[in-house]
């Protein structure tokens, strides 16, 4: 969480208890960037997967010959 987020979070929090929905928004948005991410970081894991079985393969080629 960006730290502008973190310190309009704590003043909300600091306001009481009249603020939970704002700060349900600002967990909600976080929430939503954390996902997107982990759907990036994901797709990036399987390329890197893909890679390493390419190079696999190619060594497997290499050590038949």
């Amino acid at each position: 969480m960006p730290i502008k987020d973190i310190k309009e979070y704590a003043k909300l929090r600091y306001l009481g208890d009249q603020t939970i929905e704002q700060r349900m928004t600002l967990l909600y948005r976080q929430y939503d960037i954390l996902v997107e991410k982990r759907e990036e970081i994901e797709l990036y894991a399987q390329f890197l997967l893909n890679k390493i079985d390419i190079y696999k393969e190619m060594l497997s080629e290499r050590d038949i010959k």
